[in-house]
């Protein structure tokens, strides 16, 4: 099994986003909460982009509100508490396994086009017999949930194979 070295920091600054959309604003929420050891509620956060304002230049908005973020938003979110992050499309599968190795942090978007959905969760683990593990707000409870292999890649796929990339400045010892 490989895990990333913020596994238990992730799960112990996991929140749940209840019945909303807000799964974007809370993984931000999770990864600040265990970086910063300070917490940022997810629903703040959440609140925050939906009366943020459009823009005449781009990127022009940042969530829709009530519905979807951004990845962009995402990452503008994380900047505002000194958190670098880098939104990338067409992540391999090799350099997905290999940020769970490194001191960084990554979120996945998955989802589907029909019906037309996606979903934020904060990768955390990867085992060749149960798949891939996430700490995922739309889950209540503070544990690890997980995903075969087959599912997981057909979901992010369909996202573009999409990652928001946290580099949290640490070093491997």
């Amino acid at each position: 099994m490989i895990k990333s070295p913020f596994i238990n920091d992730l799960i112990h600054s996991h929140q749940y986003q209840g019945k909303t959309n807000d799964c974007g604003p809370f993984s931000a929420s999770i990864i600040v909460s265990a970086l910063k050891k300070q917490i940022l509620l997810g629903k703040s956060l959440s609140k925050y982009f939906d009366d943020y304002p459009v823009q005449l230049r781009f990127p022009f908005i940042y969530r829709i509100p009530g519905w979807a973020t951004f990845p962009w938003g995402i990452a503008a979110a994380l900047k505002q508490y000194g958190i670098k992050s880098k939104w990338n499309v067409l992540m391999s599968t090799k350099n997905l396994k290999s940020s769970l190795l490194s001191y960084n942090i990554t979120i996945v978007l998955t989802g589907s086009w029909t019906p037309l959905s996606g979903h934020y969760r904060i990768l955390a683990a990867y085992d060749a017999d149960k798949g891939w593990g996430f700490v995922d707000p739309a889950v209540q409870e503070n544990v690890i949930t997980w995903q075969n292999d087959t599912d997981f890649q057909k979901a992010w796929k369909a996202m573009g194979r999409s990652v928001i990339t946290i580099k949290t400045g640490k070093k491997e010892t």
